[in-house]
C-alpha cells in the first residue's frame, strides 16, 4: 500500500472531490446525513471549536496494488480505515471514507477534521512516518503486497502532478492523439542520467560534462565566504535540489556522489567544501552559453508562479471569508433557537434525561453544573456512534452555547418537536371543562387572598407610621418604587409601582374591617420587597408590625402547578 497525507482548509472542495466522482462509493463515516453538503457542513462546524487552527482539513489517500484487489473485502477496508485513523491520531475526530474505482489500482480516500470533539487540534508531527508504519503493519496483518518505506527506497518517485501528466500523455498516445510516447519526468531523467554517467574513477568535472551533454545543468550553491553549501540540477526548466533526489546509496548530493565513486579531489570533512580546489565545476557554470539558458529557465518559472498566484481573484477570497462568517452566524442562531426548546422538553417531562422515540437523539441535563448535552445517534456504522451536537449552560448569567455541531436536519427535527409541544398545550387548554376553569379561578382567588394577607397589613402599618411621625393625615406615601395610597371616602387601599406595571393591588374595605380585592397582580418579588419594609418598620414602631401566620411561599408550595407529559417525537 502507498499512502499520502496532506492538510488544508477547504472541507467543501475536498468532500465534493471525493464523493462526486462517477465510481465513488461511501465506505464508512461518523457523520449524519448522506449528501456531500451535509458532510462538509458538519466538518466545517468543527472549526468553531478551535478557530486558531489554520489548516483543519486532513486528507489521506491509500492506494493498493493491482494484485491485492481480490482481497479487498468490506471488512478489510474497514480495518484499514480504523487502523489508519488510530495511527495518525484521528480516532476521536469527525470523518468519512470513500473508495474510488476509476483507475487500474484500487484506492480509498479518508477525509477528517484535525479538530476533535473536545476542540483539541490533532498534532501532525511526523504524521507521514506514522502513516507508513501503520501501512507496513497492515500489509503484514492482512497478507497484502509488501513494499518498502519511503526512507528505505534509494530513488525519489515523481510528484503527483508529474504522474498525472504521464498518465494523460500515455492515454493520448494509445488513442493516437499523440505522436510520441510520454517523456520521463525531470526527477526520473536526472536520477537515471546520473546513475548511467557514474563510473569508478570519474571526477566531478567529467560527470558535469556528461550531464551537460544530456541537457542537465548542475549548479553549486556558494555562499559569500566561498563555501559550497549544496548542489542542484536543472532539467526541462525544472530546478531540483540534490537532497530531493534519491536516498542512501542513490543520493545525488555531493556526499552521495562521492559515496558512489565520483572523485571530488577534496576532503569532505564538513558538510560544506571550499571552492579553491574545485575550479572546473564553477567554470562550467560560468560558461557563457549555459548562463542565459539557466537564467531564462528560472525567469519563466518565476513568471509562471506569479501568474498562478494572481489567477485567483480577490473577490473569490472575500467570498469564501464571507461564506465562513455567514456559516458561523447561522450556527450561532441555530444554537440560540434550539437550546430553549430542549429545556422546554426536559421541563415538560420533569426529567434530567430523555431519549427520542426513534432512539435518534439523547438529551442529558447536569443539574449541578446547569449544563445540557444533546447527542445524535448515528446508525451508518455497524456499531451506533454517539455524536455530541449541542451543549449549553443555563445558569443565572443567562443561556450560553459552548458546543454546536447542529445540522439543518437537527434544527428541523427540534422545530417540529417545538410545534408538537405547542399543539399539545393548545389541545389541553381546549379540553378543559367548565369545572376545571372554575377550579382554576378559585385557586387564583385563593392565591390572591394569600398575597393580600401578606402585603395589606404591612402597607397599613406603613401608613400608620407616617401618621404618627408627621401628626397629619397622609393619604399616600412613597417607599422605593412603590406608592401606597389610602382613599378615606371609598375606604380603598391601593399600591402602585413605578416600573411600568402601574397598580398592582387594590383592597376595598367594609365597615367591619373585612375587604375584597378588585385588582391584584403582585409578583413574589413584590412580596419579598414588602417583607423588607416590615423589617424596617419593626425597628421604628413601638410595637411589632403585623405578620401573617402563613407565608406566600409555603402556600404556593402546597399547590404546585401541574405539568403534562407530551411526546418527544
Amino acid at each position: 500500500m502507498i499512502g499520502k497525507i496532506t492538510k488544508g482548509s477547504d472541507f467543501a472542495g475536498l468532500t465534493n472531490y471525493i464523493l462526486s466522482k462517477e465510481k465513488s462509493q461511501l465506505l464508512c463515516t461518523n457523520l449524519a446525513g448522506s449528501t456531500p453538503q451535509e458532510f462538509w457542513q458538519q466538518l466545517e462546524a468543527t472549526t468553531l471549536l478551535n478557530p486558531d487552527v489554520s489548516y483543519p482539513v486532513c486528507h489521506t489517500s491509500i492506494s493498493f496494488a493491482i494484485e491485492d484487489t481480490p482481497k479487498l473485502s468490506s471488512n478489510t477496508l474497514l480495518t484499514v480505515v480504523d487502523a489508519t485513523r488510530k495511527g495518525i491520531g484521528l480516532d476521536s475526530c469527525l470523518y468519512f471514507a470513500a473508495t474510488h474505482g476509476d483507475r487500474k489500482h484500487f484506492h480509498l480516500h479518508l477525509a477528517a477534521s484535525r479538530i476533535d470533539v473536545e476542540g483539541n487540534c490533532v498534532s501532525d508531527w511526523h504524521n507521514f512516518y506514522r502513516l507508513e508504519k501503520t501501512l507496513r503493519s497492515l500489509e503484514e496483518e492482512l497478507d497484502l503486497k509488501k513494499i518498502k518505506c519511503s526512507w528505505e527506497v534509494e530513488h525519489t518517485a515523481p510528484s503527483t502532478g508529474q504522474e498525472r501528466r504521464k498518465r494523460r500523455e500515455n492515454e493520448e498516445f494509445s488513442q493516437g492523439l499523440r505522436q510520441a510516447p510520454p517523456t520521463p519526468s525531470a526527477v526520473e531523467k536526472i536520477q537515471t542520467t546520473i546513475a548511467i554517467s557514474i563510473e569508478p574513477g570519474k571526477n566531478l568535472n567529467q560527470l558535469f560534462a556528461d550531464l551537460k551533454n544530456e541537457n542537465i545543468f548542475p549548479r553549486l550553491k556558494v555562499n559569500s565566504g566561498g563555501q559550497i553549501l549544496g548542489i542542484s540540477y536543472l532539467a526541462d526548466g525544472v530546478a531540483i535540489k540534490g537532497s530531493k533526489l534519491g536516498r542512501g546509496k542513490g543520493a545525488c548530493t555531493l556526499a552521495g556522489l562521492a559515496h558512489r565513486g565520483i572523485i571530488l579531489d577534496l576532503e569532505l570533512g564538513n558538510k560544506s567544501i571550499t571552492t579553491q580546489s574545485l575550479p572546473s565545476p564553477l567554470e562550467i557554470l560560468a560558461d557563457t552559453q549555459e548562463q542565459p539558458i539557466i537564467r531564462e529557465a528560472f525567469k519563466k518559472r518565476r513568471e509562471q508562479t506569479r501568474t498562478n498566484r494572481q489567477a485567483r481573484p480577490k473577490q473569490e477570497q472575500m467570498s469564501q471569508k464571507q461564506q465562513k462568517q455567514e456559516q458561523q452566524e447561522r450556527h450561532q442562531s441555530w444554537g440560540n433557537e434550539i437550546a430553549p426548546i430542549v429545556l422546554a422538553l426536559l421541563d415538560s417531562y420533569q426529567a434530567d434525561s430523555l431519549e427520542s422515540n426513534n432512539k435518534r437523539y439523547q438529551i442529558d441535563r447536569l443539574p449541578e453544573s446547569c449544563d445540557v448535552v444533546v447527542q445524535r445517534v448515528d446508525t451508518l456504522e455497524p456499531v451506533p456512534h454517539h455524536t455530541q451536537v449541542l451543549g449549553f449552560n443555563y445558569s443565572k448569567k443567562g443561556l450560553k452555547v459552548w458546543h454546536n455541531l447542529l445540522t439543518q436536519e437537527d434544527v428541523e427535527h427540534f422545530q417540529a418537536v417545538d410545534q408538537q409541544l405547542s399543539d399539545k398545550q393548545q389541545q389541553l387548554q381546549q379540553q378543559q371543562t367548565p369545572q376545571q376553569q372554575i377550579l382554576e379561578a378559585q385557586q387564583e382567588a385563593v392565591q390572591n387572598r394569600i398575597i393580600a394577607e401578606e402585603i395589606v397589613p404591612i402597607a397599613g402599618a406603613a401608613l400608620e407610621h407616617t401618621l404618627l411621625t408627621t401628626k397629619t393625615p397622609a393619604p399616600s406615601i412613597d417607599w422605593n418604587q412603590y406608592r401606597i395610597s389610602w382613599n378615606r371616602q371609598e375606604l380603598e387601599l391601593a399600591i402602585t409601582v413605578s416600573d411600568g406595571r402601574g397598580e398592582i393591588l387594590r383592597a376595598s374595605f367594609e365597615d367591619d374591617g373585612t375587604y375584597h380585592l378588585p385588582a391584584c397582580s403582585v409578583t413574589p418579588e413584590d412580596v419579598k420587597n414588602f417583607q423588607t419594609l416590615r423589617q424596617e418598620l419593626q425597628e421604628q414602631l413601638p410595637y411589632k408590625a403585623p405578620q401573617p401566620q402563613k407565608s406566600l411561599s409555603n402556600q404556593l408550595q402546597r399547590q404546585p402547578p401541574s405539568r403534562k407529559q407530551i411526546e418527544l417525537d
